[in-house]
């Protein structure tokens, strides 16, 4: 293979991933609009939030049902992400209602140990 063979087949490749995200992106869609559909009741209430995950500042929209957060989707206003979101975006209602998350701040004693303490004590602690 020579040079301009291989950046025929380059550019041939670049434009068959350009496809395939296009493909990704309307089954995106798709899926978010049949979860929408299927899943959310009439009260649920849409706001806007970024994606506090990484530091990447994609857009979210949470809906939230009973004071709880019932679905998220990518914001389709936002520049960063145009409405698509990574695996982490979509499962951070269970990152917040996860058995393990911490609830309160908690010192390690010399034995290895945790003890509970106030949010003042871990305040003036840090």
């Amino acid at each position: 293979m020579n040079r301009r063979q291989l950046l025929q087949a380059l550019a041939t490749a670049g434009g068959g991933i350009a496809a395939y995200s296009c493909s990704d992106r309307a089954e995106a869609e798709r899926v978010a609009a049949r979860e929408q559909n299927a899943k959310l009741a009439a009260d649920v209430r849409w706001s806007k939030a970024p994606c506090r995950y990484c530091g990447t500042g994609c857009g979210v929209e949470v809906g939230v049902s009973a004071g709880r957060v019932a679905a998220v989707r990518g914001d389709v206003a936002s520049p960063v992400n145009r409405g698509l979101l990574c695996v982490k975006g979509y499962h951070l209602p269970s990152m917040l209602y996860g058995e393990d998350r911490l609830r309160f701040p908690q010192r390690r004693n010399a034995d290895g140990t945790l003890e509970r303490i106030s949010w003042d004590d871990a305040i003036a602690y840090a």
